[in-house]
């Protein structure tokens, strides 16, 4: 039997760490619901029965299980915010649901002025300059931007704020990642925190 570039893929990847390749045991390890498993697994049949399959596939279930390997490495790049393919026979739509939040992956920037590129979908958006402070920096002893002085920090964080409220706050933006990361909480953790609750969004680092 001639298996397919997903589920040679996953093998490879995870086969060591999986006990056995029940549905049950995939769900759990990889943290997706059991009902999106099935969802796909039963796309991939009817696809079979109605459109044929290769001659190296032997069974509409081994087909089935292909498109729902597949669907699992989908989910996983999803979750990492690399961008998943959306047309017939991806399951981009069950992707999403199974992800449920959107993930942002934040790295620091490694070039330009920008001091952090966050994935978010299939865009990529730089915020901050590295130029200049903010009030994670001004909390942070072994910065050249640290301010010891309370008041001082508040001041500044008040003038920053007061000159970009006007900025696109209400959604996930270069504005509203400044703002809210940089320019909220004196961590950048305690921050990180807030913005997924006031977006609901999980942000890796």
């Amino acid at each position: 039997m001639v298996k397919s570039k997903y589920t040679l893929e996953l093998e490879k990847k995870y086969g060591e760490k999986l006990k056995d390749k029940k549905k049950e045991t995939l769900s759990k390890f990889f943290d997706i619901e059991m009902k999106y498993l099935d969802e796909v697994y039963d796309r991939g049949l009817a696809a079979a029965r109605n459109t044929g399959t290769r001659a190296s596939v032997k069974s509409d279930d081994q087909w089935a299980r292909a498109r729902m390997n597949k669907f699992i490495l989908n989910v996983v790049d999803a979750r990492d915010g690399k961008k998943i393919n959306k047309g017939a026979g991806e399951d981009g739509d069950v992707v999403e649901k199974a992800i449920g939040k959107k993930i942002i992956v934040l790295k620091k920037s490694k070039s330009g002025d920008a001091k952090y590129t966050a994935k978010f979908g299939n865009k990529t958006l730089k915020f901050g300059n590295k130029k200049y402070r903010d009030f994670v920096l001004l909390h942070d002893k072994k910065s050249k931007y640290y301010e010891p002085d309370k008041t001082e920090r508040e001041k500044v964080k008040s003038n920053y704020r007061q000159r970009h409220s006007g900025d696109k706050l209400n959604k996930v933006s270069r504005g509203s990642l400044s703002y809210f990361l940089l320019w909220n909480k004196p961590t950048l953790k305690e921050s990180i925190k807030d913005y997924e609750e006031k977006f609901d969004v999980i942000i890796k680092i």
